[in-house]
């Protein structure tokens, strides 16, 4: 099997990040793997290369993001036309999302026949996606991709059943495979972690958000949370660990509440451990979510959670038992939840054995990576 796989993550081109990795281990064992990575031309990564012995990365070099698809045709093609017919008939290709990436997916197999294997990581059915004048535009792209996929990966039961309830998805034609968390990893890399508290000593409790600063992860209803509990405890501190688009906005909101002082922006981290080690509780506030890997993330590393009712949340956790879940932007549910792990040490132990006990079902990498090849191997079969 050979692979072409589309994708935005621009953290594949960073030399020594989990995400390249990840691509790096993709192409040791799926068999031959090329990425095509949307790129602009600013990018620092200009030419293709190749990253592991079976596995290449081709930036798009695009000097407009409308020519994102384009290029990446383009690149594709010339990748396939370097070989025969009969190899040609070994590929899939392997999209990230269903909207632009699946655009050149589709192109792709109508202009050579190849097979057709679409990845979904949000819940392209949540009202609050459908909102924005882009996302509906990618909708209308998704339906046709969608119809035309030989196989589908969701990255949640919740995501799944919005691919049969909405698009017609057959249940035969899906694959649920979560996103791989190296759990372990993660309870053994806290120890290891840097003790970072003193950075934020001025705070006697501390609630985290791990999240891209991004209109859907509702950073909007955090500050709310941190304002309603600021004015009950100003020693409670409030970090947001990440970057995005909304930075300056969000910044500018901080100000005007005059909450500069207890709601901090670390920016993006390349090793966010250390952040979860320092931590009280975690709290994730996102209007919608295919997966929501932050809480597992959060979970492994042994914080108890507040969230909003998106993408996992539900599935795994149970309210009450496991986390705190509360509706979607609702900053009063939130704050309240929040207000009682902070004093209550006994419901804080109890979340987090329970939350653990859930972790111990999660793949093992071998078992993971077995999962992904079959979901690329199913493209290839007309029987399901």
């Amino acid at each position: 099997m050979k692979i072409i796989m589309l994708s935005t993550d621009r953290r594949i081109a960073e030399p020594g990040s989990a995400v390249r990795a990840r691509m790096e281990a993709y192409g040791d064992f799926l068999g031959e793997l090329h990425i095509i990575l949307f790129s602009p031309a600013s990018s620092s990564l200009k030419n293709p290369e190749k990253i592991s012995p079976k596995a290449w990365l081709y930036p798009t070099n695009s000097f407009s993001r409308w020519l994102y698809v384009r290029d990446a045709v383009w690149i594709s093609r010339s990748i396939l036309n370097s070989f025969s017919r009969a190899e040609r008939s070994e590929f899939v290709v392997s999209c990230q999302d269903p909207f632009e990436t699946g655009l050149v997916g589709k192109r792709l197999k109508r202009l050579f026949g190849i097979r057709l294997h679409i990845q979904v990581h949000t819940d392209i059915a949540a009202s609050d996606f459908r909102k924005s004048f882009k996302n509906k535009a990618r909708l209308i792209i998704a339906r046709g991709v969608l119809a035309v996929a030989d196989r589908v990966r969701a990255v949640s039961k919740t995501a799944a059943l919005s691919l049969e309830k909405y698009y017609g998805v057959s249940a035969s034609r899906i694959d649920v495979l979560p996103i791989f968390v190296d759990v372990l990893a993660i309870k053994n890399g806290l120890e290891q972690s840097p003790d970072i508290s003193l950075k934020y000593q001025q705070f006697e409790k501390k609630v985290l958000s791990v999240s891209r600063l991004e209109k859907e992860k509702d950073l909007d209803t955090f500050i709310s949370v941190a304002d309603i509990l600021y004015k009950k405890d100003p020693s409670i501190g409030f970090i947001i660990v990440g970057d995005g688009r909304d930075r300056t906005r969000l910044n500018r909101r901080v100000k005007l509440l005059g909450l500069e002082k207890n709601v901090v922006f670390a920016f993006w981290q390349n090793d966010p451990l250390p952040y979860f080690k320092m931590a009280d509780i975690f709290l994730l506030t996102s209007r919608y979510e295919g997966y929501g890997l932050a809480l597992i993330e959060a979970a492994a590393a042994g914080l108890p959670i507040v969230t909003t009712r998106v993408g996992i949340a539900s599935e795994l956790f149970t309210s009450g038992q496991s986390a705190l879940i509360c509706n979607v932007a609702d900053a009063k549910c939130l704050a309240h939840s929040a207000g009682v792990l902070l004093n209550d040490q006994k419901m804080k132990a109890k979340l987090v054995a329970e939350s653990s006990k859930l972790l111990s079902g999660f793949p093992a990498w071998e078992d993971y990576k077995k999962n992904y090849k079959d979901s690329l191997e199913k493209s290839f079969r007309q029987d399901l």
